[in-house]
C-alpha cells in the first residue's frame, strides 16, 4: 500500500478549517484546526470511559503502573484527563478562555477531580499529563473520561461531549450492579462516536468467583444487544495495579490484567492504522454535518413557494407542540405514580410506628419504677430506641426510593429519546432533510439522601408531681405511670412517623420536579436548533422574495464548496495516514504497560 505523506491529510482537513472560518462557522473551524493538529503530531486517543465509580482511573494507573491519577470512594475525575508519554512528569490544564496553566503533578487533583473542582467550576478543558514511561505505540495517549450517571449533571454532560476526543475506547462496566439501562445507552453512543470498543469488567476482586462469572454472563448478554458478540475482559485493575508496583507475576495473572493488556497491544500492532483512518473520517464528518444540514435546509426552504413557507413552520411547530404535550402527560403519569408510591410509603410507616410502639411499650415497666433521681436516665433509652427506629427505617426507605427513582429516570430518559425522535422526524418530514442527533438526552440522576430535621430529646416520664405520685399506692402508681407513657409513646413515634414521612416525600417532590424540568428543557433546546435555522431562512427568504433564486444558488455554491473539501480529506485519508503512528517503539516489550 502507498503511504501519503500526513500532511496530505492535514492539508486537507486544514482547508475545511478555513472554509468553515471564511463562511463564519467559527465553532466548526476550530474543530477541524484542532484535528489537523492532532493528525500532523499522529495521536491515537484511547479513552477509558463508563459509569462513576467503575473504576475507570485506577484502570488508567494499573495501564501506566503508577498510582497517577486520583482514586476515591466518591466521584472523582470531573473533566477529560489525557496520560501519554514526555521527557518527565508535566502537567498542563487547559482553560475554557484558552489559556493554559502549568501546574506539579501532585495538585492535578485541584483542577481533575470533583471534590476540588465541582461542577467544573475552574473552567477546565481538559488536562494533559505527561510521564516517562514508555507506552506500547508512539503517541498513545489515554484519555479519562468522567463517569456518566452520578449525580453531577454536569460530568454526564462532560462525558458525552467529549467522546469525540477519542480515537478507541475502553468501555469499563462492573458487578455491583451488573451493566444498567443507562450504561447500554452510553454504551451505544460510544459505539457510534468510536470504531473500536474493548469492554472490560473491573473490581474482580471485590466479589466470590460464583457472584463474578454470573455477573459476567449477564453483562456479555446485555452488551452483545448493543455491539454483538464482543469479548469481556474479567479484571481487577486495583490488582494489577499493585502486582505491577510489586513485581508480583503471578498476582497479575490473577487478576485477570495480561489478556486483556496482550488484546490492546495486539490491536496497536495490526488494527490502530484502520481504526485510526476511520476515526479521522468519522470526527471530520460529524465536524461538517451540522453545516451540510443547515445549507440543505435553507436551500429547501428557499425554494419553496413564498406563501407555503409560514404554513409549514406552523405545521412543523404544531407537530413540536404535541411533543410537548406527551412531555406534560408523561409529567401527569410520574406525578400519579409518585402519588401511589405515596400511599404505599404511608402504609410501610403506619405499620413501622404500630410495631415500634409495640416493642417499646415492652419496655415500660422498667420506667415505671424508676424512682424520682433516675427517670430521665431511665427515659433516655427509650428514647434512643424509638430515634434508632425511625433511623433505620429512614434508611431502608432510602434504598427502596433510590431503586424507584432509578426505574422512573430510565422510563424518561427513554420516552425523552423517542420525543427527541418526533422532533426531528417533523422536520425531516416537512422540509426533505435528514438531521442528526447532536447528542444523547442526558438527565440527572436523581439522588435520595434523606435525612430526618432536629427532633428533641423527649421525655416519656408523665408530668406528675412527686408529691402526689408519693401518695399513690404502689400498685395504682405503676399502673397510671404505664398508661401514660404508653401514650407518650405513641406521640414520641407519631412524631417520628411524620418526620420520616416529611423527608421522604420532599425529597420525592423535588426529584420529579428535576427530572420534569430538564426533560423540558433539554427538549427545548432540541427544537430551538432546529428552528433557528428555518425560521433565520423563512424571514430571510419573505424580506427579498424576488432574490429567492439568487440566495438559492449561493448556497448550492457552498455547500459544493465544503463537500468537495470534505471529499478531499476522504481521499486524502484512502490512502492512508503515516506509516510511522502505527510502528510499535520496541518490537517485544516485556511490559507493554507499565
Amino acid at each position: 500500500m502507498d503511504w501519503a505523506d500526513e500532511t496530505d491529510v492535514t492539508a486537507a482537513i486544514e482547508r475545511l478549517g478555513r472554509l468553515g472560518e471564511e463562511q463564519g462557522v467559527e465553532g466548526v473551524a476550530a474543530a477541524l484546526h484542532a484535528l489537523a493538529q492532532r493528525v500532523r503530531r499522529h495521536e491515537f486517543r484511547l479513552a477509558v470511559a463508563g459509569q462513576f465509580k467503575r473504576g475507570k482511573s485506577t484502570v488508567i494507573n494499573a495501564l501506566v503502573g503508577r498510582r497517577l491519577l486520583p482514586a476515591d470512594v466518591l466521584p472523582l475525575t470531573s473533566v477529560p484527563t489525557l496520560v501519554g508519554q514526555g521527557p518527565r512528569d508535566h502537567v498542563s490544564v487547559a482553560l475554557q478562555t484558552g489559556a493554559t496553566l502549568s501546574i506539579p503533578l501532585e495538585e492535578l487533583p485541584e483542577f481533575a477531580t470533583e471534590t476540588h473542582n465541582p461542577g467544573n467550576v475552574r473552567g477546565v478543558q481538559h488536562i494533559a499529563v505527561e510521564i516517562p514511561d514508555p507506552m506500547p505505540v508512539n503517541n498513545l495517549w489515554l484519555v479519562d473520561l468522567p463517569g456518566i450517571g452520578s449525580t453531577v449533571e454536569a460530568n454526564s454532560r462532560i462525558a458525552y461531549a467529549s467522546l469525540d476526543m477519542a480515537d478507541a475506547a475502553v468501555f469499563v462496566t462492573g458487578v455491583d450492579p451488573p451493566l444498567t439501562e443507562q450504561e447500554s445507552r452510553f454504551l451505544d453512543n460510544l459505539s457510534h462516536r468510536v470504531p473500536r470498543v474493548f469492554v472490560v469488567q473491573n473490581k474482580r476482586d471485590l466479589f466470590a468467583e460464583g457472584d463474578w462469572r454470573r455477573a459476567l454472563a449477564f453483562n456479555a448478554d446485555q452488551v452483545a444487544a448493543v455491539l454483538g458478540p464482543t469479548a469481556i475482559f474479567g479484571v481487577s485493575a486495583w490488582g494489577a495495579l499493585e502486582a505491577k508496583l510489586h513485581h508480583d507475576t503471578s498476582y497479575l495473572r490473577a487478576s485477570g490484567w495480561a489478556e486483556f493488556e496482550s488484546a490492546l497491544v495486539t490491536f496497536f500492532r495490526h488494527d490502530r492504522q484502520r481504526v485510526w483512518q476511520a476515526s479521522v473520517a468519522a470526527k471530520v464528518g460529524s465536524a461538517v454535518r451540522p453545516v451540510l444540514e443547515a445549507l440543505a435546509v435553507r436551500e429547501a426552504v428557499l425554494g419553496a413557494p413564498v406563501e407555503h413557507l409560514r404554513d409549514r413552520l406552523r405545521h412543523v411547530e404544531q407537530r413540536a407542540a404535541e411533543v410537548h404535550r406527551a412531555r406534560d402527560d408523561a409529567g401527569v403519569l410520574l406525578r400519579r405514580d409518585l402519588a401511589r408510591e405515596l400511599q404505599a410509603l404511608d402504609r410501610r410507616l403506619a405499620a413501622w410506628a404500630a410495631e415500634t410502639c409495640s416493642s417499646l411499650s415492652e419496655r415500660l415497666a422498667e420506667l415505671a419504677t424508676a424512682g424520682a433521681q433516675h427517670r430521665q436516665a431511665a427515659s433516655d433509652p427509650l428514647w434512643k430506641a424509638a430515634a434508632d427506629a425511625a433511623a433505620r427505617q429512614l434508611a431502608a426507605e432510602e434504598v427502596a426510593w433510590r431503586a424507584w427513582w432509578q426505574a422512573r429516570l430510565d422510563q424518561l430518559t427513554q420516552m425523552g429519546d423517542r420525543l427527541a425522535k418526533d422532533i426531528h422526524q417533523a422536520y425531516e418530514e416537512e422540509w426533505g432533510v435528514q438531521w442528526s442527533v447532536s447528542s444523547a438526552l442526558v438527565l440527572p440522576r436523581p439522588e435520595i439522601a434523606l435525612r430526618l430535621s432536629a427532633v428533641d430529646r423527649a421525655s416519656f416520664f408523665p408530668d406528675v408531681s412527686d408529691s402526689i405520685l408519693g401518695l399513690m399506692p404502689a400498685r395504682i402508681r405503676r399502673r397510671m405511670v404505664m398508661t401514660k407513657t404508653a401514650r407518650r409513646v405513641w406521640e414520641v413515634v407519631d412524631q417520628l412517623h411524620g418526620r420520616v414521612r416529611q423527608a421522604v416525600a420532599g425529597a420525592a417532590d423535588a426529584t420529579a420536579n428535576e427530572l420534569l424540568t430538564r426533560l423540558g428543557h433539554e427538549l427545548g433546546h432540541l427544537e430551538q436548533r432546529l428552528a433557528a435555522v428555518v425560521e433565520a431562512t423563512v424571514a430571510e427568504r419573505e424580506a427579498a422574495e424576488d432574490a429567492g433564486p439568487r440566495m438559492a444558488a449561493e448556497l448550492t455554491t457552498r455547500r459544493v464548496e465544503w463537500q468537495r473539501a470534505l471529499d478531499d480529506v476522504n481521499a486524502a485519508l484512502q490512502q492512508g495516514l503515516t506509516r510511522e503512528a502505527s510502528e510499535p517503539m520496541v518490537e517485544e516489550p516485556s511490559r507493554p504497560f507499565g
